[in-house]
């Protein structure tokens, strides 16, 4: 007789927003907004099946770990952003939008960051069945205007150890999904395309050790070299070895490194920075054919051996920054794992890093977007106050 776990349907938390506005002078509330949040997917899925394993897996003499040890804090931060994308919760998994204020649920706050606020402990409080979290802005913090209300980890870094190794993409520099084949650029000139269950199926030297990252576009594949000559090159998806050359160099003698096709935009995007430790970091976008659109130098990042670019849901990701379509960024660097938390590409439903480590996306904890933009100012405080009810533990 087969023994099955059938996991029961989670009631996810339901998170009650209120926002309040006081005058700075007279401390009289001038204004009060009332929303909802959903509770992200990574949370709903992915942390209670960990924890569920937990229950099997845990402090057994064979080895048993704590799965669940694996996930970061998912309301450790609340970040008030410019974000005003429709909400999905089966999909959205990072922040996005400009930061316009924050404040940490795990400890209060008094000094002069124009961002930051306060965790009010008076005021706030925790049971098994609700948890009452408010956060104080003071008249010089969080002064914008706002649409969503984020809840994430600590500076949006979501895991801390990995239960999720898979030894042959040990390694890797880039890797991409492509018809349902996964293809993995491996250090240092290797190519290698596995089946969808992970199969070997072909093995292609390269030849060249200076091959950074690559990009899949219908049958074509394209190259970027870590050096100033034969900046991109491609070759025909049948014959990978067979390269032509597309962009022999890029201005000032950059390097170039990572590269992301759009295809909302059919636009390529390409990472790259002179040589030297202090060189900042310069996104270039390019037409089809290569013609270049803009170029626009990063706030993050420099030398030029910085990652592969991915781009995924709406989002591009270089090194271990998520940047929007307005070129606002986040963390989403992984403690703990690998020689620099570099996010080398998305398969599926996970991240994989360097080291050939795979983490579930779970970047964010919640979200609530506004019925309409909030702005305060300096002439009042602002007080949030968070909700969340719990499902109880025994009907």
């Amino acid at each position: 007789m087969e023994d099955i776990l059938l996991l029961p349907d989670f009631e996810a938390p339901k998170g009650l927003i209120k926002i309040e506005f006081f005058d700075a002078l007279t401390q009289k509330k001038i204004e009060e907004l009332n929303t909802r949040n959903f509770i992200a997917k990574g949370v709903r899925e992915y942390v209670f099946k960990a924890k569920m394993r937990d229950v099997f897996t845990a402090d057994r003499v064979t080895t048993g770990g704590y799965v669940s040890s694996a996930f970061r804090d998912h309301f450790e931060t609340l970040t008030l952003t410019t974000a005003d994308h429709p909400e999905s919760p089966n999909t959205e998994w990072v922040r996005k939008g400009k930061v316009i204020g924050y404040a940490y649920t795990t400890g209060t706050y008094s000094g002069s960051d124009v961002l930051r606020g306060s965790y009010n402990a008076a005021e706030s409080f925790t049971t098994p069945e609700q948890v009452h979290i408010v956060c104080d802005f003071p008249t010089h913090a969080a002064n914008g205007t706002f649409s969503s209300i984020y809840f994430h980890p600590f500076g949006a870094s979501v895991q801390k150890t990995s239960y999720f190794y898979r030894p042959f993409l040990k390694d890797v520099k880039s890797v991409k999904k492509h018809n349902n084949r996964y293809y993995v650029l491996k250090s240092p000139s290797t190519l290698e395309i596995y089946s969808s269950n992970w199969s070997l199926l072909q093995s292609y030297d390269l030849n060249d050790y200076n091959i950074y990252d690559f990009e899949i576009v219908q049958d074509t594949i394209y190259y970027t070299r870590a050096l100033n000559t034969k900046a991109i090159q491609k070759a025909n998806l049948e014959n990978p070895l067979q390269m032509e050359l597309v962009l022999e160099k890029l201005p000032d003698s950059r390097r170039v490194a990572g590269i992301a096709y759009l295809p909302d935009k059919q636009q390529f995007a390409v990472s790259s920075s002179s040589s030297g430790s202090s060189s900042p970091i310069t996104l270039s976008y390019f037409n089809r054919n290569f013609e270049v659109l803009k170029d626009v130098e990063l706030g993050f990042g420099y030398g030029y051996n910085y990652g592969a670019l991915f781009y995924e849901d709406g989002v591009l990701f270089c090194n271990t920054q998520a940047i929007d379509e307005n070129l606002y960024n986040s963390n989403i660097s992984y403690n703990g794992v690998g020689s620099g938390n570099t996010i080398l590409g998305v398969l599926d439903d996970s991240f994989v890093v360097d080291g050939g480590y795979r983490f579930p996306k779970t970047c964010i904890g919640s979200r609530a977007l506004l019925e309409s933009p909030v702005t305060k100012t300096s002439n009042v405080t602002m007080k949030i106050t968070y909700d969340f009810m719990l499902p109880p533990l025994f009907v």
